[in-house]
Formats: C-alpha cells, structure tokens, sequence
C-alpha cells in the first residue's frame, strides 16, 4: 500500500460510473426537459 490514492479514485470512479448509469433517470436537474430517444418514440 505504497499509494493511498490509487485506492480512493475506485470509489469517484465507481461513481462517475453510475451517474453515467443513471442519466436516464434524472428529473432534477436543468437538462432534464430536454426530449431523450425513449420520450420522443412514444
């Protein structure tokens, strides 16, 4: 265990990845008005 670091970047990348994931989900934010490729087939 020479560099700590290396262990904490798992968990921010860890979660870039899910917010990634989970972008579809979002009806918080400013850009969540925008039209996606699931709202506008329907």
């Amino acid at each position: 265990m020479s560099n700590l670091l290396f262990f904490a970047a798992w968990p921010m990348l860890a979660a870039c990845y899910l917010l990634y994931i989970l972008k579809d989900y979002d009806r918080f934010t400013l850009g969540s008005e925008k039209t996606t490729l699931s709202s506008a087939s329907v």
